[in-house]
């Protein structure tokens, strides 16, 4: 019994002696191996080790990752996108109260450039406005331009008894074709009264324009209206209308403005189509196209700059990389850096956008030259921008493949990443 009583005994005093370890552990501040608080301490300590560790280890990933914020935000930051519409629905909503939409035939299309599109170009009905703003606070830009173009008739190869049902006709009948680029009618004509007083004119080459009824071209008969003298266009567009400018050969009628907003510095450029159909009837579009002309100015103008140029620096760098890779590599790239060639093709997607846009301001640049330059006695020269908006469509275009080709590879990186 003595014996048991004496293991007891020795038991309690061990369990006394751990107990007070371990309180003595949780009250003292002191670290050391083993303890919760020199682990806590330790991990405080190599926390930014670690960090500079998988920053290092995945550093590829991050610049990728930097290099889709800089594109992002450099296009969040284009705030010219949302007030181009907004210019373009207003002078589109102004152009839907008059009689465009409800053309219909010859007599009417006469009677809206008259009366109703004379009205919307050259009176504006805000008081105190300049005389060549529209609705108040757009100013037209070097007047308006009519541009017509035609085809040339050609006898019909119908049964020769058609003629007979036809009441008077006595000769063959005579087709007016739809348009195409070979059937299109050169010659000069109106030589009523005198004349010719229509003659060809040769536009840009570039500038194609697809409407309902077929693909047209940059040339034509041209009439031309002055940017401010409203009883001039009156009679340039009645003097037309009077030696039968438009007749059976017409088949398209374009009619071509732009409008300056000094306060966004928004360049709009506006297009008017009616194209006239090969069994009667007129089919009607609009096209209302903006431009920034000082893409890069203000704050936000020049924080997307910033964006912009560091974006470019990264693909350059990317595809120096890559190139040298190539270089070293050769034959062994295609097996083992397949994947660059997104990099590559990121490279050569910027270099495109950019000589878009050169060629786009360049464009613009050269025109608005031209008509500060332009002899006070030829005040109707026009801002020609008819090749723009295809430029702009190629733009955006690559822009939108630019993203999907960065995010599939930024997410292909994200994937690589061990959780």
């Amino acid at each position: 019994q003595k014996h048991v009583d004496s293991l007891t005994s020795h038991d309690e005093e061990q369990e006394a002696v751990q107990v007070s370890q371990v309180s003595n552990e949780m009250t003292s501040t002191r670290a050391y191996p083993g303890n919760g608080i020199y682990a806590r301490r330790m991990q405080r300590r190599n926390a930014p080790l670690l960090a500079l560790k998988f920053i290092l280890h995945h550093q590829e990933s991050i610049l990728y990752f930097v290099f889709a914020l800089c594109l992002t935000f450099g296009c969040l930051l284009d705030r010219s996108q949302n007030n181009g519409f907004y210019m373009a629905d207003a002078v589109r909503g102004r152009l839907m109260a008059t009689a465009w939409p409800d053309i219909l035939e010859l007599t009417e299309l006469w009677n809206f450039l008259e009366v109703d599109f004379i009205q919307f170009v050259y009176k504006s009905y805000f008081p105190g406005s300049d005389n060549s703003t529209i609705m108040g606070y757009n100013y037209l830009l070097n007047g308006v331009r009519l541009r017509q173009i035609r085809v040339s008739p050609s006898v019909c190869s119908g049964p020769s008894w058609v003629n007979s049902l036809v009441p008077g006709q006595t000769s063959l009948l005579f087709c007016y074709p739809k348009y195409t680029h070979e059937n299109e009618d050169r010659q000069s004509f109106g030589f009523l009264g005198g004349g010719p007083w229509f003659t060809y004119s040769k536009g840009d080459e570039r500038a194609s324009w697809k409407g309902e009824l077929g693909q047209y071209g940059g040339d034509g008969f041209v009439l031309d209206l002055p940017t401010v003298n409203i009883s001039e266009a009156k009679l340039r567009i009645g003097r037309h209308k009077t030696r039968g400018w438009l007749d059976l050969q017409s088949r398209a009628l374009f009619i071509d403005f732009s409008l300056y907003n000094p306060e966004s510095s928004l360049l709009l450029r506006a297009r008017l189509l009616i194209e006239f159909s090969q069994f009667g009837g007129l089919i009607k579009s609009q096209d209302f196209s903006v431009y920034q002309l000082q893409k890069y100015g203000g704050r936000d103008g020049s924080i997307a700059l910033t964006l912009d140029i560091f974006f470019l620096v990264i693909a350059v760098f990317y595809l120096a990389v890559e190139l040298i890779a190539l270089v070293q590599m050769k034959g062994r790239y295609f097996l083992v850096r397949s994947s660059g060639f997104l990099n590559i093709l990121i490279a050569f997607i910027c270099f495109a956008i950019i000589a878009i846009r050169l060629e786009s301001q360049n464009q613009i640049d050269s025109k608005l030259y031209a008509v500060k330059s332009a002899p006070e006695e030829e005040p109707t020269l026009l801002v020609d921008l008819q090749n723009l908006p295809y430029l702009k469509q190629q733009d955006d275009n690559l822009v939108a493949i630019l993203f999907i080709v960065i995010y599939a590879r930024l997410f292909a990186y994200v994937g690589d990443i061990p959780g």
